[in-house]
């Protein structure tokens, strides 16, 4: 058993006398009512708060409030997600959604160390353990939060503690703050260079249509089931053609009786998602190698580009800014969460054409920018995993009392 300092102790949230109370639904109140209700991506990945993209409701829709001194606990998320854990210092008192819990704590437990703990066992994955999953969903009840063990010091040593952690990870924040803007410059650039290699310039635009030789669509089987095993045969979906890289992982196992070979998958294929947000519909995905027994959803087309086509130009094309905004400009339906864009406007979308010779030629300028840009973001990436290595590293030290050390020597 894992030693602890002198005065520390391992009790439940019940134990502890911590009062959990879940939140309501915002329901038909959600609108433009003058009281902020808060959802679980309020909760940021870093365990803050965030009111971007809040909802707000009327004063009458629910008297539950949270407030500033409160621990908010993220009840209901996928299983990557459920945990998040938020100490509140919001101003005013807000509302909260079923999703989350709030905590109220008692005098020998300090709130801010709670969210902190609490916090850190979700990004080791306790949560993801304890968790009933569901369908694409994960859930820790409130009696099952409540048998949840915390690792308690004294009043005064849990207040030092978060002081410690405060100001050392304040500088792990600006770093991983600093790397993921040096990412979004990176996209940035990225977009710029497809653009002018590859999108609108001074070339001949011909409709879409002149360079294929047809389009494929696959069929929807209505499987709602996990990823396909080894030697089950898969449908995907749309989030494996949202990335700019083909996600062979994201799809749907169906039964073998279902599966047409006719929308087989290949190496080679171009893949356009006919359907999603106003942001991602008429994303496109080139197959870099054969997946396994994978077909083609009625959310998504293969593009037969004709003879002196080059199937990766034609992907690059597709991938230009100037494209895929005229992509979303041609997508119809009523709610921005589901875009569609038909075989038809997809062949009349204009787009450059170039011979065959300058379609080899830009992808050899572009082959030399792309392999600087992924050395980039590998290094980036490698950073971002040693800063979170480091993060839980400090928090784990805290919690076998190993930052406060001294502190319990001087005194």
């Amino acid at each position: 058993m894992r030693q602890f300092p002198d005065g520390w102790r391992r009790e439940t949230l019940g134990e502890l006398g911590v009062q959990a109370q879940p939140g309501y639904a915002s329901g038909k109140h959600a609108g433009t009512g003058e009281v902020l209700h808060l959802r679980p991506m309020n909760i940021s990945p870093d365990g803050t708060i965030v009111t971007d993209d809040c909802k707000y409701v009327t004063a009458d829709a629910g008297n539950l409030r949270v407030t500033a001194g409160d621990v908010l606990f993220n009840n209901t998320n996928s299983l990557r997600w459920v945990g998040k854990t938020a100490y509140v210092l919001l101003s005013e008192p807000v509302g909260f959604s079923n999703h989350m819990t709030r905590l109220r704590v008692g005098g020998s437990l300090d709130a801010q160390y709670l969210a902190t703990y609490l916090h850190f066992l979700q990004q080791t994955g306790y949560f993801e353990s304890i968790a009933s999953n569901h369908v694409n969903q994960a859930s820790v009840a409130t009696k099952r939060l409540m048998q949840v063990e915390v690792v308690v010091p004294p009043l005064d040593e849990q207040r030092r503690i978060v002081a410690i952690l405060e100001d050392t990870l304040t500088h792990i924040d600006a770093a991983e703050s600093a790397l993921r803007h040096a990412q979004v410059k990176l996209t940035s650039l990225e977009a710029s260079f497809l653009e002018g290699i590859f999108g609108a310039t001074n070339s001949p635009m011909v409709p879409l249509g002149d360079l294929l030789d047809g389009i494929e669509a696959g069929k929807s089987v209505g499987s709602t089931s996990g990823p396909a095993r080894d030697g089950e045969w898969g449908i995907i979906k749309v989030s494996a053609m949202t990335y700019g890289e083909f996600r062979p992982d994201e799809n749907k196992a169906i039964p073998s009786i279902l599966a047409n070979p006719q929308y087989r998958i290949c190496q080679g294929d171009l893949l356009v998602s006919r359907a999603n947000t106003e942001a991602l519909v008429g994303a496109s995905v080139m197959v870099r190698s054969s997946p396994n027994m994978l077909l083609l959803s009625d959310k998504s087309l293969r593009l037969l580009p004709k003879p002196g086509v080059s199937t990766e130009w034609l992907w690059r094309v597709l991938q230009a800014p100037s494209t895929r905004a005229s992509m979303s400009a041609i997508a119809t339906g009523t709610k921005d969460s589901m875009r569609n864009i038909s075989q038809a406007a997809l062949r009349a979308l204009l787009v450059p054409s170039v011979e065959q010779t300058s379609q080899h030629d830009a992808l050899r300028d572009y082959e030399g920018i792309a392999h600087s840009l992924i050395g980039k973001r590998e290094h980036i990436d490698s950073c971002l995993w040693r800063a979170s290595i480091l993060r839980r590293s400090l928090l784990a030290a805290a919690f076998r009392g190993n930052l406060t050390r001294d502190y319990r020597k001087d005194t």
